[in-house]
């Protein structure tokens, strides 16, 4: 329901399913960082149990957005592959409806409940789904493919989305996912409400997941990835050095936390 803080603040706050409530707050944290518009979110207390408790955006003039605009707009374009890191199978929602458009014309992804390992749900808790280390790096993360591709169930909404992504779209998604490295994917998660006994894991599978998209973008499959990065015949460890994806070993990240 919604509800109006002592500064007169609207929020959207969800309860009755804690999980997922932990889940959205994480992937909701992990755009932001990448630059991806999403509301501000935060975990709280309702009744003594985790709530999700999401700041209303101002919609004036904006609202729902129509397919002719989310078929094409760069807001959208550019979490594609952020978007595939999470497995965020239920980016665009029933009729895009989990897309909004606020007043100054910029798209939020507000439903993301459906990401990491857990599938979206209308009931009290999510049913998980695969989510784990990509160790096949030369196996392209299914969601580069799903997201894309119609045949796929319930992938006609997302493909309408990002089919029409032009090189300089995947570019632009590129940069944000570059934004993630070892050590802003491993400080994320663990000042997050993850459960302390998937923390390293869920640090690992995004690493790795990520590894598995610039691998994929290096490898170049077919040219459907074709971005800047990887016309120079640049390797995966050329892209790791020049974004300073490692940053700092992960062991001594997970140490420290």
């Amino acid at each position: 329901g919604m509800y109006t803080d002592k500064d007169g603040q609207q929020w959207y706050i969800k309860h009755g399913a804690e999980s997922q409530h932990v889940v959205e707050d994480l992937a909701n944290k992990i755009y932001r960082h990448a630059g991806i518009n999403v509301p501000e979110t935060k975990l709280i207390n309702w009744e003594g149990k985790v709530a999700h408790a999401s700041k209303m955006l101002n919609t004036d003039g904006g609202g729902e957005v129509p397919s002719s605009i989310s078929s094409s707009h760069e807001d959208i374009h550019d979490g594609f592959f952020v978007d595939a890191l999470l497995a965020n199978w239920d980016v665009a929602g029933t009729g895009d409806s989990n897309l909004i458009m606020d007043s100054e014309g910029k798209v939020h992804r507000i439903d993301n409940g459906g990401s990491l390992y857990l599938k979206a749900t209308s009931g009290s808790s999510g049913e998980e789904k695969p989510f784990g280390p990509a160790d096949d790096h030369k196996t392209p993360l299914s969601e580069l493919e799903t997201f894309i591709d119609p045949s796929y169930d319930m992938g006609s909404t997302r493909s309408s989305m990002f089919k029409s992504m032009d090189k300089a779209s995947k570019q632009r998604a590129f940069e944000k996912l570059a934004t993630l490295n070892n050590t802003s994917i491993a400080d994320i998660v663990h000042a997050s409400g993850i459960p302390p006994y998937r923390m390293d894991e869920m640090t690992k599978a995004l690493i790795s997941r990520r590894n598995n998209i610039i691998q994929t973008l290096v490898d170049n499959k077919d040219g459907l990835y074709e971005i800047e990065t990887t016309t120079a015949g640049q390797s995966f460890r050329d892209i790791e050095q020049k974004y300073k994806l490692r940053k700092e070993e992960l062991d001594a990240i997970l140490e420290d936390n």
